[in-house]
């Protein structure tokens, strides 16, 4: 959905400056800014995703150690 949003902004900003003539780079600002904010949200899920996934990793295979060590 995201995408979806940020592609019609970028297409409105487009129209927006083809009616208004010449406004080299301010309208993007808040587009780029925006695509910005993504990128950092997103490294912070990826992160976090992986720093669980090690967590949950490392105490399945403890605990899989702890019933081998019981049953040999």
């Amino acid at each position: 959905m995201l995408l979806r949003l940020t592609h019609s902004t970028c297409c409105c900003v487009r129209l927006c400056n083809q009616d208004q003539g010449t406004a080299p780079f301010g309208d993007y600002k808040e587009i780029i800014l925006a695509i910005l904010d993504t990128y950092n949200y997103e490294d912070v899920l990826l992160t976090t995703t992986a720093h669980i996934l090690a967590g949950d990793l490392y105490q399945s295979t403890l605990q899989q150690g702890k019933a081998l060590a019981l049953c040999g």
